[in-house]
């Protein structure tokens, strides 16, 4: 949104002249700092806004900068919603309410409870008295907005104030505040106004005196109401006769509000008619817009008169440049507007769209084409604006202006389709991103068959190559990288768009394609060039995924320092943008919380983990991998298997949902891990079996050109398996290969990682001595680079060795003795450790409950009540393959094979009824 058209929002509306006195309301008013909640509700006109303007200003002198907000039909999304939210309490709190604004201007969908939750953790970091002023608030009727303000009324923010002024309060959950006294209300009989102050409002607006008796009738008759009483002492400014007016001042005419505003807007001049009408089709208008829309000259002059006035109008900023008119003012006039001048409404709305096409208003130009039933131009505007829509963050708005063309019509507007398509990409919407670009390519072919000049020549290549670039986009968000590098390098050499933006994307996604390919060339010089190219082309939130991209591949040469440094570059760039707990941010710090977990600073890891929730079907798989697997690790630290489950569990959903080969050999690695760990090898040999794992597992194991991290991890897997069964020869063998291969690329952290588990391999063949050499030359090479959780966490006999090199000799040991000194520190720091659990198993045939998992016993119900895999699956929000393995796991510890079989003895145990 426009920074300047966003501000009108974020200031409470002033009329000229000073707001009335309501001494009355004083005590109330003093009152919201101590309150929850104040409701000022009522029907139209009683000054609930006035009201709302005289408390914010009184806060605001007394030093507390509280947040305004001014609602309208309009606003019923919520991420448009949150952005105001977000912007009114920036004024003082920069972070507050920014954690899921991304994801929904990324078009990401989410349950509303999932997204309150987020946005009220997010404001738990804000340690001062926060005042936000909602008005209007009988315009909201989106559930997802009234949902998530009753989620922030239910919560224990004591330092919160919310001040609504609503005509309707039915949608506020108002019955906890109630009990704790906790929510104050301002009714239209309180803000009913005095004799006093109707004299002084008629004297004020109308610049007449009335005499004391008229000024009895006319509050008779307005009952208080605000803005009948203004709107008389409009309508008698030119009257002779007062008595003779308010006498046929009544409700019987229908809507006061009409009645007058008729007799009101009947007594301009035809100058002033006019201008009212062409402008009642704006929220929101300056002088410039009024002029294009009502083809007046003097509309600068116009608006004067009609703030002198007091017509209606208010200004939304300091500088009296952008103004509104009162709501039911507004209302009046549209519909005077299409009663009388039907066939005018179009060419009103058709102004306004060129008007704010024409100075960089590209949201409000597409709703007014639409407006104006030119659906045509609507697409038109659309697809030259899609890219700084996607550029800008508000994505949520481009799908939606795509939903309302006609598919012939968006078909036609190929670079627009292609925009939406990188959209549904970014959401992991991957089936429909297919069909749009499937429809791009064959608009493509359609217009090749006829295009005869340089221009369509031209415009054709730029769409060719647009198409190929969003196709790469789709592959790397796929985590296909195979294909993503010679796709990535085909792009490069063939673009000709010298499109910024997207040559650093592609370039970007080769890096880290070839990454993933243990190919590391150019990483140093390309970075920072990269990010200038990004800078460039006000590609500002595709940084945070450039530097996540770079900070990961030095990650994996064993440059952990530089690793950092990017990581927390791309935090720092998605907390300026989208806020320190939004979903952005949650990319970089999965990456940086995988990287601290590794240097064995475990408190950081678990905040970052804690403070900044995994956003799935947004980003790039390495953000799942990071932080799946580090949540997992540290449960497993502090001795919760079931936690670490968990978060295996939640990754193989994934794994399984969008078909992530790389994630699943990383969690099949961490799974076999954890059971050789606990001593379950047979379990790991069946998991290894598995159809879904089968399937992905290459034939060959050993290290070959082409191969990628995914290949080994499941070699990892396969080793470790091997050693638990006796096959430890064929482990260290396979091992010994991938050792040779990673060192020969220089990939520093596969090399260390992989030395460990060949360490171990070597130990259960009986060869001591192999093991120790190992364990030698893994510690040189991570030697000043702050690797200490790889030495770790393989297993408890390999630690153990590891402190037996720690008390030879200085003369005996060829490595920094002060790096193994600091692993084993680390080490008795930690308990239990990584092969320790509170869990011990039974001999076979002596199962106790406590054996059991939360998941199993829950999954073991669900059977009970007839669900088949499948749906336990849906209803846990598990993969299928998931509830399978876990019944594996049942069967085991139950001894039977049967789903049946297992119900019964649960029923038997009594865990179950």
């Amino acid at each position: 949104m426009n920074p300047s058209h966003l501000w009108t929002k974020l200031v409470p509306p002033s009329a000229s002249g000073q707001l009335l006195a309501r001494e009355h309301l004083a005590g109330k008013l003093a009152n919201i700092a101590n309150k929850r909640l104040t409701l000022v509700t009522a029907p139209a006109g009683y000054g609930k806004t006035s009201i709302l303007v005289s408390a914010f200003n009184k806060l605001k002198a007394d030093g507390m900068n509280p947040g305004w907000i001014s609602l309208d039909h309009d606003d019923n999304e919520l991420g448009r919603f949150l952005s105001y939210w977000r912007a009114a309490a920036h004024l003082k709190h920069p972070n507050a309410g920014q954690s899921v604004l991304a994801p929904l201007s990324a078009g990401v969908r989410a349950p509303v409870r999932l997204l309150a939750s987020e946005f009220i953790s997010s404001l738990h970091a804000l340690d001062t008295h926060s005042f936000i002023f909602l008005d209007d608030y009988h315009l909201v009727s989106e559930p997802a907005i009234l949902g998530l303000v009753n989620e922030v009324l239910r919560s224990p923010l004591d330092f919160l104030h919310l001040v609504i002024a609503t005509r309707d309060a039915r949608s506020l959950s108002l019955g906890r505040l109630r009990v704790h006294d906790q929510v104050q209300t301002i009714n239209a009989q309180e803000l009913g106004l005095s004799i006093r102050e109707t004299k002084e409002l008629l004297s004020r607006v109308g610049r007449i005196e009335v005499l004391p008796e008229h000024i009895g009738r006319i509050r008779e008759k307005t009952e208080g109401w605000a803005t009948g009483v203004q709107l008389a002492a409009i309508a008698m400014r030119d009257r002779e006769n007062d008595e003779q007016f308010i006498e046929t001042f009544s409700g019987e005419h229908g809507s006061v509000a009409d009645f007058l505003a008729d007799e009101v807007f009947r007594l301009q001049p035809e100058e002033i008619h006019d201008f009212l009408l062409a402008t009642s089709i704006l929220m929101r208008f300056n002088a410039s817009l009024s002029e294009a829309v009502s083809a007046r000259p003097n509309a600068c002059d116009i608006l004067k008169k009609l703030e002198n006035a007091n017509l209606f109008i208010f200004c939304l900023d300091e500088e009296r440049n952008w103004y509104r008119y009162h709501h039911l003012f507004q209302e009046f006039l549209k519909k005077k507007l299409r009663e009388e001048f039907a066939g005018l409404q179009p060419v009103l709305h058709e102004r306004a769209s060129v008007w704010f096409a024409g100075h960089g208003f590209g949201v409000e130009s597409i709703e007014h084409a639409f407006s104006a039933g030119n659906v045509l131009q609507a697409a038109q505007l659309l697809n030259l604006n899609s890219h700084n829509l996607i550029s800008g963050g508000r994505t949520a708005e481009l799908m939606s202006f795509a939903s309302r063309l006609p598919a012939e019509l968006l078909d036609q507007m190929p670079g627009a389709l292609l925009d939406q398509a990188w959209q549904l990409v970014a959401c992991w919407r991957f089936k429909e991103a297919r069909v749009s670009l499937d429809r791009v390519g064959k608009v493509i072919e359609q217009r090749a068959g006829i295009t005869t000049t340089e221009a369509q020549r031209q415009e054709l290549a730029f769409l060719r190559n647009k198409l190929s670039h969003r196709e790469l986009v789709l592959a790397v968000t796929r985590d296909n990288l195979p294909a993503t590098v010679k796709m990535a390098s085909d792009w490069l050499v063939a673009d000709q768009t010298n499109e910024p933006v997207m040559r650093a994307t592609a370039s970007s996604i080769a890096l880290q394609a070839r990454r993933e390919l243990y190919r590391y060339e150019g990483i140093a010089a390309s970075s920072k060039a990269l990010r200038e190219l990004f800078v460039e082309g006000g590609g500002y939130f595709a940084i945070v995924y450039h530097e996540c991209v770079t900070g990961a591949t030095f990650f994996a040469r064993g440059d952990l320092d530089t690793a950092e440094q990017h990581y927390r570059l791309a935090q720092k760039t998605a907390i300026e943008l989208h806020g320190e707990h939004s979903t952005l941010s949650s990319f970089p710090s999965a990456m940086l919380a995988e990287l601290l977990y590794e240097r064995n600073n475990l408190a950081e890891a678990a905040q970052l983990l804690r403070t900044h929730p995994m956003s799935a079907e947004f980003g790039l798989v390495d953000k799942l991998i990071a932080g799946f697997i580090t949540r997992a690790r540290l449960a497993s630290l502090r001795g919760n298997p079931e936690e670490a489950e968990s978060a295996l569990d939640d990754a193989s959903y994934f794994a399984a949902e969008y078909e992530f080969e790389r994630l699943h050999a990383h969690v099949l690695n961490e799974r076999v891990r954890a059971l050789v760990a606990h001593g379950e090898a047979r379990l790991a040999g069946k998991l290894l079996s598995e159809p879904r794992y089968q399937s992905l597992l290459p034939v060959e194991v050993s290290p070959r050109e082409g191969v990628t991290t995914a290949n080994e991890l499941f070699a990892m897997a396969n080793a470790r398996a091997w050693i638990a069964t006796g096959r430890a020869s064929e482990a260290v063998a396979m091992l010994r290969q991938w050792v040779s291969f990673c060192r020969s690329r220089h990939c520093l952290r596969s090399e260390i990682r992989l030395s460990m588990l060949l360490a171990s391999g070597y130990l259960s063949d009986g060869n001591k001595l192999a093991a120790r050499r190992t364990l030698m030359d893994a510690l040189k090479l991570g030697e000043g680079r702050g690797f200490v959780r790889s030495y770790l966490d393989e297993s408890d006999e390999v630690v153990k060795t590891l402190s037996e090199l720690g008390a030879l000799q200085e003369s005996q040991q060829p490595f920094d003795r002060r790096h193994l000194n600091q692993i084993l520190a680390a080490n008795s720091a930690v308990a239990p450790s990584s092969g320790s659990t509170n869990v011990s198993l039974p001999a076979t045939g002596s199962v106790i409950r406590a054996q059991m998992s939360d998941r199993e016993l829950q999954i073991i119900r669900l059977a009970a009540q007839g669900l088949p895999n499948l749906d336990i699956a849906g209803s846990m929000c598990l993969a299928e393959s998931t509830v399978k393995w876990y019944w594996q796991r049942i069967f085991d510890k139950l001894d039977v094979r049967r789903r049946s079989d297992a119900v019964k003895q649960a029923r038997q145990l009594q865990w179950i009824k």
